[in-house]
């Protein structure tokens, strides 16, 4: 099947011997970003627990290097980068979306990438809440980049006939971090109800002044 242009593909999977249902939405928007979400529906007549509920994106093995971000409160969005080994980089966020040691995006790109050079893969958790991003590199040298909510203990018991849906889950690739953050920005600036006039700006100076 060959798809020109922005399309939505949703697959449907059901497992008998569990009796659970699978629900996998995968669209490409406009602007060339691919998200994903899925969602998990409880067939049997017991109480099922979810403990995870991930998307995973392929990533090509010529991609080593990963950034994404971290900090603290004073020091926010501070990049870091590593060379992606066997295993899971793995991050998690227990502060919500803009908490100051989220990992916000995470890329993974071909050695020494820049804002303007090298090729890079980047993935996004669209949630407000607790959530993962990871990047996995197998010993055969196959590799996924990916996210989803983070689920606490207990919250993805489904009773009978329940579905747990997981957020949308970004994917992006570009030539240089400017050229993924630029695909992002269109993306955001397309939706309905964007503000297409000037303006009023804000300015937050509290923090280095106070309060007289």
């Amino acid at each position: 099947m060959t798809l020109l242009g922005p399309a939505t593909v949703t697959f449907r999977a059901a497992d008998a011997s569990a009796r659970l249902g699978l629900v996998v939405d995968v669209e490409m928007t406009r602007q060339g970003l691919v998200r994903a979400r899925a969602a998990v529906r409880n067939d049997g007549d017991d109480d099922y627990r979810v403990d995870e509920l991930l998307v995973a994106f392929p990533v090509p093995g010529r991609a080593r290097e990963v950034l994404d971000f971290a900090g603290r409160w004073t020091k926010e969005r501070v990049p870091q980068r590593q060379v992606l080994q066997v295993g899971t980089h793995w991050r998690e966020g227990r502060h919500g979306r803009t908490g100051a040691d989220a990992a916000f995006v995470l890329h993974l790109g071909t050695p020494r990438f820049g804002f303007a050079q090298g090729e890079l893969w980047a993935v996004h958790t669209a949630w407000s809440g607790n959530h993962v991003h990871y990047a996995e590199r197998t010993a055969y040298g196959d590799q996924v980049v990916g996210g989803g909510e983070l689920l606490l203990p207990a919250e993805g018991v489904l009773p009978p006939g329940a579905v747990y849906g997981g957020p949308w889950v970004y994917a992006n690739h570009g030539i240089g971090l400017d050229a993924v953050a630029r695909r992002f920005h269109r993306w955001l600036r397309a939706r309905p109800g964007y503000p297409s006039g000037p303006r009023p700006v804000t300015l937050n100076v509290w923090e280095a002044v106070y309060f007289d």
